[in-house]
């Protein structure tokens, strides 16, 4: 009876055991994940987590049966190929390169590897050493007489993968970086009597080793007349230097009143990429030139920087545009004959001499020109003479615009 009784105790702590079995050896085996135990470690290379025996459920963009494989490169959405311009991995990170608590010398590169080199402190055949660099534990393992490789993971802030670009690419996804700056150049308000200072927009080569040939250079845009190329050192179909620079001279020339806009474009030959700067200015107007006729001192002619000639009759109360107006707007002086006051004279910058034979009412540009037709002022002597001056120096005409005669002896 006594054995009978001791059996049936047995059989039921048994069968109590086999039904706990399950609970402890799920519990044991989900913190086991590919030799590793995962409490007090880190498993899953990191990027994932330890369900059950050798079981990693990755996080998003890992994947292999340890996580340990990027299904993109950093914590963009950039492929794992960089964009065929670089290498995908940890970045060297300085703090983790140097020499290790043990006398080894340690030196980070792509991936999750470190190879440290020293005479002394390295393991022995089949073995392993452990030191700290930089705050960092790792754990080196034989490779040879003079070195070892430590498998380690970054937990330093910064430390994701990420591409390591090729030369002349750059950025999270290692796009080419040969850059057009400034992006946005804005020359601010300009007269349209005189051209704006001419600004510079610089090219810059990003290849260390190679110099990269320029395609074309071009303006375009709503007002792109208003702008002009000048002779900058960037060449279409010309090579920019390995890590060097060119210049692209841009000058504004507004030819109307209010903003004007235009594009410059700078592309490249091999790779083929387009750069682009907007370029933008204001077309103002200026006051170059006031004209009182002789004989009705309340009637006035004021010739304005870019809006032409306009005319008052109540001593500048009120102003009234020209009805036809000289065909260049940029209006430098404004002369009165004396003798006709009915006749007048505008200078313009770029355009030459216009005449209005009906009291300012309607202008015409002159039978002849001087030979600089860049007039700075314009003035008549009491025998009805003509004076211009012009980036090229005096001119005279005596017969009403009809010829001009350089006059210039003397003149530096």
């Amino acid at each position: 009876m006594t054995n009978n009784r001791c059996f049936t105790i047995r059989i039921t702590m048994i069968t109590a055991l086999l039904l706990m079995l399950p609970l402890f050896s799920s519990s044991a085996l989900a913190e086991i994940c590919w030799g590793k135990v995962c409490s007090g470690s880190i498993c899953c290379s990191g990027h994932g987590t330890c369900e059950s025996f050798n079981n990693c459920v990755c996080d998003e963009g890992y994947e292999g049966k340890e996580c340990a494989t990027p299904l993109f490169c950093g914590t963009v959405a950039c492929d794992s190929t960089c964009g065929g311009h670089g290498v995908c991995g940890v970045a060297t990170i300085p703090s983790l390169t140097g020499t290790a608590s043990n006398g080894l010398t340690c030196t980070a590169f792509y991936g999750i590897f470190a190879t440290c080199t020293g005479t002394t402190g390295l393991p022995a055949y089949g073995e392993s050493v452990t030191f700290i660099l930089n705050g960092q534990s790792g754990t080196c393992t034989y490779v040879s007489s003079t070195a070892c490789t430590w498998t380690y993971l970054f937990t330093t802030a910064g430390s994701e993968a990420r591409c390591r670009c090729d030369d002349g690419y750059g950025g999270a996804c290692c796009t080419f970086a040969a850059t057009l700056a400034p992006a946005a150049l804005d020359f601010g308000n300009v007269t349209g009597a005189t051209d704006s200072v001419s600004v510079p927009v610089t090219f810059t080569n990003p290849m260390m080793a190679s110099a990269l040939t320029l395609g074309t250079i071009t303006l375009s845009g709503a007002n792109s007349g208003d702008f002009s190329l000048g002779s900058g050192t960037c060449a279409a179909g010309g090579n920019v230097a390995a890590a060097g620079t060119c210049t692209v001279i841009v000058t504004f020339t507004p030819t109307a009143i209010g903003t004007r806009s235009a594009t410059l474009t700078v592309t490249t030959v091999s790779p083929a990429v387009t750069l682009t700067t907007s370029l933008t200015g204001t077309g103002t107007v200026s006051a170059d030139s006031i004209a009182i006729d002789p004989n009705v001192s309340t009637t006035l002619y004021a010739g304005l920087a870019g809006a032409g000639i306009y005319k008052s009759t109540n001593g500048g109360t009120s102003w009234t545009a020209a009805t036809t107006q000289p065909a260049n707007t940029r209006i430098k002086a404004v002369v009165i004959n004396k003798s006709d006051t009915a006749i007048l004279y505008a200078a313009t910058y770029g355009g030459g001499v216009f005449k209005s034979t009906n009291s300012g009412v309607d202008w015409t540009a002159c039978g002849a020109q001087p030979a600089n037709v860049k007039l700075k002022s314009l003035v008549m002597d009491g025998n009805g003479k003509l004076f211009a001056g012009t980036e090229a120096g005096v001119f005279v005409s005596a017969d009403g615009c009809t010829s001009w005669v350089a006059m210039n002896a003397g003149l530096p």
